[in-house]
């Protein structure tokens, strides 16, 4: 009975990985047969935005002195910007 199941389990498993296999096969490929790359080419080879990356760091930096944790002092600088405006 468990040995049934298993080589069903076993034959569906195999069958879905076939098929991935062959839609891999199928798609276009460069001369030198790497994958073609998908997505929206970026305007860089860098992805992430250093202003946020610099925020961030600064913002741990004041709840390391602050004793707090990074959240509330991003909150708080939020706040003392919406107020100056």
């Amino acid at each position: 009975m468990i040995a049934e199941s298993w080589t069903a389990t076993s034959a569906k498993t195999d069958g879905g990985i076939r098929k991935r296999i062959e839609a891999t096969k199928a798609q276009p490929r460069t001369e030198d047969g790497s994958k073609l790359a998908s997505g929206v080419p970026t305007t860089s080879g860098e992805t992430r935005d250093r202003k946020t990356e610099r925020e961030r760091e600064t913002a741990t930096a004041k709840a390391a002195a602050s004793h707090t944790n990074r959240g509330a002092v991003e909150r708080m600088d939020a706040l003392a910007g919406a107020a100056r405006h």
